[in-house]
Order: C-alpha cells, then structure tokens, then sequence
C-alpha cells in the first residue's frame, strides 16, 4: 500500500509539473501573439538591429539541426515578449542551467556542491565574486554567501578547464568559447584572468542575451557584433 501511495505521489507530482510547464508555454506564446498583433516587442532597438544582423549572418553561415530550431524558435519568442532585463529567470536559462533551489533536497545538494568547489577555490573567487544583478537572477544564501547555480557551476568550470590545459592566472590567452549561453562563464574568467582575451560564439538567440551582458558589464573592452 505505501509503494502504490509513492507512485501515486510521484506521478502526480510528475503531472502537476507538466501542467506548469504548459502553463508558461501558453503564457508565453499569449504574450508573443499580444506583441505580433499590436506590431511591437520588448526587444530595444539597438539590440533588435544587432539580432537582425546576427540572424542575417547566421542563415548565411550555417543550418541548424531540428532540434535546435525549435529550441531557439521558442527563445526568441520569449525575448521578443519579454525582453532582455529579467533574462536570468526567463525559463530557458533554467532549461540549460538550473532553478534556484527551493526544496530541502535540492539545498542539500547545492550545499555540497559549494564545499566541493570551497576545496578548490584557490584563488579564492567565492569570496572576490558576486553575481552580477543584471538580469534579475534569483539568488539563495550558503555560508553567508549570495550565490546563484550559474556562479557556482562557473567557477567550478573554470577550475577544471584552467586544471586541465595548465593555464595559470597571468597567462596571456585567447579562449574561444562555443555555446557560451548567456556569458556566465566568460564573466568568472574575464574576472578572475585579467589577460585573458575571449571570443564568444553562438545561435543568435542565445549570441544576443551575451551581447546585452556582457557589453553591460565591460562596455569599453568589448568588440561590438557590428564592428
């Protein structure tokens, strides 16, 4: 009887998350009807020519797989009736990275995943780095530190690419970075290696947010799309 009332539990649980799911879909594709009929989205016009010519660029240079069409047809759609200013809780940020933590478990993973990274943080960059507030991420507290899951898996990145391929934090590189998403690991290594040079390289949807992050963030030291 316990094991029947567990399944029951996880399916229905399984289907109430299916139905939110849904949900934002319906909301989304509402909002993006809403903006198409009205003849206006929430894309600013110096970032709506810089995606138009990413776009442009992009159906000259390569062909996407199925897969990855559908997947960005319904990033667009999200930025296009969104915008850009609250991108780090939009939902594909989520889809490729992760929710803030909300359950015990899931707490509990998170905080053991920030003592594997303490033991490796040489450098120190749990304590130099903060998550940057443009974007609007969703923050949650360990050891009296404001993180988000993508600083976390950032830095753990960094210290096993750097690990890796013997950089050392002084080295003048070139690191070029294929599906880089939003810029969050371009942020701890622009940070944290002050020579390193980074060229960022992606599908438009995602190219665009790191454009509007990352030109945000070090507006004179970066090469604009257009130049």
């Amino acid at each position: 009887y316990r094991c029947e009332e567990r399944v029951l539990r996880m399916i229905l649980a399984d289907a109430v998350a299916r139905a939110k799911v849904i949900g934002m879909h319906l909301k989304r594709d509402f909002r993006y009807i809403k903006s198409r009929v009205l003849g206006r989205d929430l894309l600013e016009p110096e970032y709506r020519r810089i995606y138009s010519l990413m776009c442009n660029d992009a159906r000259q240079s390569r062909q996407s797989s199925k897969f990855w069409l559908q997947i960005f047809r319904a990033m667009e759609k999200e930025l296009l009736c969104t915008g850009l200013r609250d991108f780090k809780r939009q939902m594909w940020n989520s889809y490729f990275s992760s929710k803030s933590p909300s359950k015990a478990m899931f707490f509990s993973a998170m905080w053991q995943y920030y003592n594997h990274v303490k033991k490796k943080d040489k450098l120190n960059l749990l304590d130099t780095l903060a998550e940057p507030s443009l974007g609007n991420p969703e923050l949650f507290e360990i050891d009296g530190r404001k993180l988000t899951m993508d600083l976390l898996q950032s830095i753990d990145e960094f210290y096993a690419i750097t690990a890796f391929a013997k950089i050392k934090q002084n080295e003048s590189i070139v690191i070029c970075e294929v599906g880089g998403g939003y810029g969050r690991l371009a942020y701890v290594f622009l940070q944290a290696m002050p020579n390193v040079h980074y060229v960022f390289v992606d599908l438009p949807q995602s190219l665009i947010v790191a454009y509007y992050y990352l030109s945000h963030l070090y507006r004179k030291e970066i090469h604009t799309y257009d130049v």
